[in-house]
């Protein structure tokens, strides 16, 4: 038994979870349009989005773990979290080339992985406890790590190339969507 220490607590969490695709990420779609040949109005269709035959729901794992401590007849608290994602499949918006013709920028595609890390960690101190008066004093800080590990491979199973934007990238050891 600690003499100073009133409470202390660890925390551990495991858990997965997973994202479905859209209703309408997988299927390509034309919009009607009306186009004027010889002077006449013609009915028509426009490549509106490509669609992904191919996409997957998106898998995800974490771990969390932390303490939480109160100590000095409740007066002074820490708090600290630890965590740690792995997301599979993630689905993002891809760039895809003007040429293509449809309109859109992107299309739904799965990548390879992408790893989120981070913590946190809190004080609180209770300066002043009066009848009519109170004062705590809390200092928080936090972070935040994101990773693309891996675009994942072609049907060779050689790794993609990374993805280039006009000002953004996705590019394996980098965080995704990186500003270049």
């Amino acid at each position: 038994h600690l003499k100073y220490v009133n409470q202390f607590r660890l925390r551990a969490a495991y858990g997965a979870s997973g994202v479905q695709p859209g209703s309408r990420d997988a299927l390509r779609y034309y919009s009607p349009a009306t186009s004027n040949v010889g002077l006449i109005d013609q009915p028509g269709v426009v490549f509106t989005s490509p669609g992904n035959l191919v996409l997957k729901p998106e898998r995800a794992t974490e771990f969390e773990g932390g303490f939480e401590t109160r100590v000095w007849d409740n007066r002074v608290s820490f708090e600290a979290t630890y965590y740690r994602k792995l997301t599979k499949d993630a689905i993002v918006g891809a760039v895809v080339p003007p040429s293509l013709g449809s309109g859109n920028s992107t299309q739904r595609t799965n990548l390879g992985s992408v790893q989120n890390t981070g913590f946190e960690v809190a004080a609180n101190v209770q300066v002043l406890d009066r009848k009519a008066l109170g004062w705590d004093f809390t200092v928080a800080m936090s972070g935040n790590g994101n990773k693309l590990v891996s675009l994942g491979v072609d049907a060779q199973g050689r790794p993609l190339p990374p993805q280039v934007g006009t000002t953004t990238r996705n590019q394996s050891g980098y965080p995704l969507f990186g500003y270049w």
